[in-house]
């Protein structure tokens, strides 16, 4: 039963078995039908997630597909115009960081067309921006204070691109602010060279991955930062290091290293150069015409400044947000794996994107048409900042005329803040455009020009005047201010009409002024915008505008037709000459009426150019005419600065310069208002010198606090310590809010090159001159206690002691103002000042309260040849200032109706009180006669001549060189036709085997004669010159075409080339004549010694044709010598004066030599009476007839009744001081007799001969 029971237990248990496996087995099915089902259930949600992923992907990247297709398309573009663009960046950061920005687009189109000759593909328009730039970065760093220009991206990226750490020109100190600004982040050490902490900032800079600016470089660099420019790293275990100093240092990669000089034109050694990459920082006048318009728009349309700011802003973070954006989405898609769309972060990711990316798209495309409107409303206000930017160019240029013209770019600014601030307001808006136009003009101009000399002021209003009718106007084209300047450079005579026959012969119309004439007539073709309408040029005409077009400096592209304003002049002057003539003659041609419609048919500055040409001495006149009639009287008339005016521009931390020059001394009016002020005792004077700086530097310390003024005397005779002065006056600004409200600090210098720039460009400058004209002197010596009151009357002999006070006084202001007439008034400009005068007065006052009897010797030894002429170092200048002396002090100087001139306005007047002296002085007139100098009028001629040839050359050295001379032609191509027209004119060697029969005859002594002695050695001097002549035309003309290295001399001689100068580089004779003129004389001379060469010794000799012709004078004397056996140093010449032409003189003199070629300056020789003269109206020079020249034992002229001449190779009559105690300049004297006029006249006309005339 048991067994049964189990057996139908194990039977159930199997049946439970079965069903438990079925039951297993259904649930495993079960199991896997609800996997299969989850499996499709998931699949079905992954696949819904992926439909909607898809179409969040599709969606998103559609707004992108068209845009990354076209991106696609130009990747491919670019990378197959990679290679020259590339090439071409690459040498844009190589070589042409420390250019200008023409001279790099030039450099770039070079390269370009370059390429596509050697077909390397590059892009038309490739540029260092296009390539290497971030629009992103580069509007960052402008809001950094990088200026917008182009030429300033350029250079910024040249300082992120460069191998090489930076050194960057930067005169401005824009360089410096932008780097400041973007490294202030990485927190920025700036420290100077001459700090003695140099390399310990350096070291940690380097160290902790610091960026170091080393700022106000000058033209010497530390060799202890050699390896920091080397980048000399190294690795040793495993740590990168630089050895710096005495010591290996550890060396962080975020290190950076920058470098700025303020200096405008460095000479860097060309191994500093291949170390670092020299970049040029030089404001542009685009760049800084933004800025200034800037400060415009913020002066006057506060609002929309501020919304372009805010909308730079914006835009350069929203640009940055897309540029981000971008970057994210594609760094997602390179990193994702699977299936794209299974990645929840970049769908999702790309989702945002798109949302952020339209909104983004949608401010830009708001903010590009809000920034046109805004750029519309600054755009009114564009005149005022050319304004400005024209004439802070202008200041800039001068510089280059005196080192102690130096304005900082901040400087300018706050000018023309001050001016925005200050401006007249106006009803209208064109009435207020025209207040600050005519405003910031007119305040800068005076701002300014109080720190420059007189003669430059007017300098500087033409300037000012010239750019503005050339950059804004366009009144004046470049064409017709270069030729202006320039004058005519080579022509062909051959092709010109001939000199008309009514000008021969007259001082009215030389050869050189008929070759203005002509080149005028025939080659001045002006451009100007043609008229609607207007057309129907012939072809030619179209060709030359199209010429003319190629050359304009991007101007608009409108149309341009091409005038000929003086066509017809040639046959006005050659059939109206007396017409002409009565124009030239006129005081003032400026002002006159032109003949022949002319007046109508020129403009204004069309006239100036006539003038030049044809009255230069009047050309200032027409300047100051011009300058009135465009900008106003203010601009010719400079009245005296008053010292309240200057004061309101000073503060604590802004010194006050002034300028000196000789003779002149602002102490006594800095006391006077220092007292006016309540400051006459809190006003601290130190002259400094050696030793004195300590005491300034406690001096100005204590002052500091308690708010006193301390005056410096005298900065340029402590060039050692001007480095001090500057690191003081930096420490005033730095250390402003500490100073003392009250403090001024204030300085006197004569204008000194290592004068500190940083003083000069941020101080306040004044000039301070002694006071012009007879009248001035002698006022300004009766007022400075020279003549006090209280010693007017005192002396034992009152009547003579007044007489000779007076006496004195004239002569004291004679002998400085004749030095305004150059040579004719003294060949050395000779620095006479007050000493001299207070001296002698005191010898005056001994020798009459000790004498007897006035000691007339005695005084006019003491004052003649101690007290003045202890200055004076040339003998001529000494007998001219004896002669002068003697007019003014004599016995008859005691007679009431004696007087100093023939006009009869100058003497000492009877004994009188001081009131009556000076009133009388105050009423002397305020213009100088040259009569009352003892001159004749033509010496007044000669100084304006003078006046305007320096005032067209200095404007013409301030030009810039890329300046064609007309008809379109470039620096280069003038220089190349001028060199081709030399070379082909160059004669051939003199060779002493050509010599003639009569020539190097060897004499019985065995000897050849002197005179061929003569010969030989100046044909070795020409030789010379036409070797140097020749190799150098050739070598130059190969440097332009870039075949050989342009060195520092050839420049010189392209620059000499373009001012038509006669290079420095040629071993010349003495000459001032311009370059063509000096090639015709060259030949001349070249030609006579060839003649004498080939046919013996000449009957007359044109003294003018020798190198040296002392050694011919010496050549004479010694075969004088030798024919009558005589000692040399026993013989001297006396001459007599042929009253023949030199034609007529056919045979030699028995003994002697016959000599031409000589012009005397100051008077002339009348051939009727055959006597010494007064030189003619309007002739300056006048030819000397042949002269006699005869050796003699010991001749001694009565320059009682002859005139001793001296003879001078050139104009300037002054050269180097030779061992014979004369100038190199001096020849020789000949005496001509006067007529019974007493000589000292002519002495006092200046009169001289000159060898060699200027043109």
């Amino acid at each position: 039963e048991m067994r049964a029971a189990n057996a139908l237990l194990a039977e159930k248990q199997g049946e439970l078995q079965a069903v438990r496996d079925k039951v297993n087995a259904l649930q495993a099915q079960l199991d896997e039908t609800l996997k299969a089902k989850k499996e499709l259930e998931d699949q079905s949600q992954l696949t819904k997630d992926r439909l909607v992923r898809a179409e969040k992907l599709t969606s998103g990247l559609a707004s992108e597909g068209v845009r990354w297709k076209q991106t696609l398309d130009n990747i491919a573009t670019d990378m197959e115009l990679l290679t020259g663009d590339v090439m071409i960046s690459a040498g844009c950061i190589s070589y042409y960081g420390a250019f200008t920005g023409p001279y790099r687009r030039r450099l770039v189109e070079h390269w370009t067309a370059r390429c596509k000759d050697l077909q390397i593909p590059c892009s038309e328009d490739s540029s260092l921006q296009t390539t290497m730039g971030n629009p992103v970065q580069l509007r960052a760093w402008q809001i950094d204070g990088l200026p917008t220009d182009d030429v300033s991206a350029d250079s910024a990226l040249l300082v992120a691109r460069g191998k090489r750490w930076p050194l960057m020109i930067d005169p401005q100190g824009q360089a410096n602010r932008w780097i400041k600004n973007s490294e202030s982040v990485n927190n920025l050490e700036v420290i100077k060279m001459s700090n003695p902490n140099l390399l310990r900032s350096l070291e940690n800079g380097i160290r902790v991955g610091r960026p170091v600016l080393v700022e106000d470089l000058d033209e010497h660099i530390d060799p202890s930062i050699e390896p920091i420019l080397q980048k000399a790293v190294f690795i040793q275990g495993g740590r990168k290091l630089i050895h710096l100093g005495d010591s290996d240092i550890d060396y962080d990669d975020n290190f950076k290293f920058y470098m700025t000089t303020k200096m405008p034109n460095p000479h860097y050694l060309p191994e500093v150069c291949i170390k670092v990459t020299l970049i040029n920082f030089t404001v542009t006048f685009v760049g800084l015409t933004d800025q200034l318009l800037g400060d415009v728009v913020k002066a006057e349309r506060p609002d929309v400044e501020e919304k372009k700011n805010k909308l730079v802003t914006t835009m350069a973070a929203d640009a940055k947000q897309l540029k981000d954006l971008e970057a994210r989405i594609l760094q997602l898609l390179s990193e994702s794996k699977g299936n794209i769309l299974d990645d929840e972060v970049l769908i999702n990711t790309l989702a945002d994107s798109k949302t952020t990316s339209a909104i983004i798209h949608e401010r830009v495309e708001e903010s590009k048409k809000t920034q046109v409107t805004i750029e519309e409303a600054r755009a009114s206000y564009r005149p005022v900042a050319t304004r400005g930017s024209i004439i802070y160019f202008v200041i800039a240029d001068l510089a280059q005329i005196d080192p102690m013209y130096q304005y900082s770019l901040a400087f300018f600014q706050a000018l023309f803040n001050t001016c925005l601030r200050n401006a007249p307001p106006g009803a209208t808006f064109d009435e207020r455009m025209a207040s600050l136009l005519r405003y910031q003009t007119r305040y800068i101009f005076t701002q300014v020009s109080r720190g420059l000399f007189e003669t430059h002021k007017s300098l500087f209003a033409n300037l000012v005047c010239f750019q503005i009718l050339l950059l804004e106007s366009g009144e004046i084209t470049r064409q017709e201010f270069m030729h202006l300047l320039r004058g005519v450079g080579v022509v062909d005579r051959a092709a010109m009409p001939p000199i008309p026959e009514a000008a021969t012969g007259t001082e009215f119309l030389n050869d050189q002024q008929w070759d203005n004439i002509c080149v005028l007539d025939k080659d001045m073709i002006v451009y100007r915008k043609a008229e609607p309408g207007e057309g129907g040029e012939e072809e030619a005409d179209e060709k030359a505008e199209d010429e003319a077009a190629e050359d304009e400096d991007e101007e608009s592209n409108a149309r341009k037709i091409p005038t000929r304003p003086f066509e017809g002049l040639i046959e006005s002057l050659t059939e109206n000459f007396a017409a002409w003539v009565t124009w030239i003659k006129s005081d003032s041609p400026y002002s006159a009426i032109l003949p022949d419609g002319f007046e109508e048919k020129l403009t204004r500055f069309q006239k100036l150019m006539l003038v030049r040409v044809l009255r230069e001495e009047t050309l200032l006149v027409g300047f100051n005419a011009f300058v009135e009639n465009s900008l106003g009287r203010a601009f010719v008339e400079f009245p005296p600065v008053q010292m309240e005016d200057v004061y309101e521009g000073t503060n604590r931390y802004t010194p006050l310069i002034f300028v000196l020059s000789q003779g002149a001394d602002p102490t006594s009016m800095l006391l006077k208002f220092a007292k006016e002020k309540g400051y006459g005792e809190r006003l601290h004077v130190i002259s400094l010198g050696q030793g004195q700086g300590p005491h300034a530097e406690r001096l100005i310390e204590s002052s500091l606090k308690t708010g006193d003024w301390v005056l410096l005397q005298n900065c340029h005779l402590a060039k050692s310590w001007m480095p001090k002065l500057e690191q003081i006056v930096l420490n005033l600004e730095e250390n402003k809010d500490v100073i003392n409200e009250d403090f001024r600090l204030y300085l006197t210098s004569f204008p000194a090159i290592y004068f500190p720039v940083t003083v000069l460009q941020n101080g306040v400058k004044l000039t301070n001159e002694p006071p012009k004209g007879i009248r001035a002197n002698l006022i300004r010596s009766f007022d400075n206690n020279i003549v006090s009151e209280s010693s007017w009357e005192d002396c034992l002999k009152p009547m003579p002691w007044k007489k000779l006070l007076v006496g004195f006084s004239f002569f004291h202001a004679l002998v400085q103002e004749r030095r305004k007439f150059g040579a004719l008034g003294w060949n050395i400009r000779y620095e006479f000042n007050d000493t001299d005068l207070e001296t002698s007065v005191s010898v005056l006052k001994r020798f009459l309260d000790d004498q007897p009897t006035v000691p007339w010797d005695a005084l006019l030894y003491v004052t003649g040849q101690i007290n003045y002429g202890g200055r004076v170092t040339d003998d001529w200048d000494r007998r001219c200032l004896m002669g002068i002396l003697n007019r003014y002090c004599n016995p008859k100087l005691l007679e009431d109706d004696y007087r100093f001139s023939d006009s009869g306005l100058y003497y000492a007047p009877p004994e009188c009180t001081f009131e009556e002296i000076t009133s009388y002085l105050k009423n002397l007139p305020t213009r100088d006669d040259p009569e009352v100098f003892g001159m004749h009028n033509n010496s007044e001629i000669t100084y304006a001549k003078a006046e305007a040839g320096e005032m067209i050359g200095t404007m013409l050295a301030l030009q810039p060189r890329e300046s064609g001379g007309g008809g379109g032609m470039s620096s280069d191509d003038i220089v190349l036709d001028l060199i081709s027209e030399l070379e082909g004119q160059i004669p051939a060697i003199l060779d002493r085997e050509q010599a003639g029969p009569k020539t190097f005859i060897v004499l019985d002594t065995g000897l050849i004669s002197s005179l061929d002695t003569v010969l030989a050695q100046e044909m070795v001097k020409f030789n010379l010159l036409i070797r140097k002549m020749s190799a150098t035309l050739k070598e130059l003309a190969r440097a332009i075409k870039g075949l050989v290295v342009m060195s520092l001399e050839l420049d010189k001689m392209y620059n000499a080339f373009l001012l038509n100068q006669v290079p420095e580089l040629w071993p010349s004779f003495a000459t001032r004549k311009p370059l063509m003129s000096f090639f015709k004389d060259f030949l001349f001379r070249v030609e006579f010694l060839r003649k004498w060469l080939f046919e013996g010794q000449p009957s007359v000799f044109p003294l003018q044709t020798f190198f040296f012709p002392q050694g011919f004078l010496t050549g004479v004397v010694q075969r004088h010598a030798r024919k009558y056996k005589l000692p040399v140093d026993e013989l001297t010449f006396q001459n007599s004066i042929i009253n023949k032409e030199s034609s007529e003189l056919v045979e030699e003199p028995e003994d002697g030599v016959f000599m031409e070629g000589m012009f005397l300056e100051g008077a002339r020789f009348n051939r009727e009476t055959e006597t010494m003269d007064q030189s003619l109206p309007n002739q300056m020079f006048t030819a000397l007839p042949p002269v006699h020249l005869t050796p003699a034992v010991n001749f001694r002229p009565d320059t009682s009744v002859l005139f001793e001449c001296p003879v001078y190779k050139t104009s300037d009559r002054q050269g180097v001081l030779s061992t014979t105690g004369l100038s190199t300049n001096f020849v020789l004297a000949i005496t001509v007799p006067t007529g019974g006029v007493h000589p000292n006249v002519y002495i006092m006309l200046g009169t001289a001969a000159l060898l060699n005339l200027d043109e």
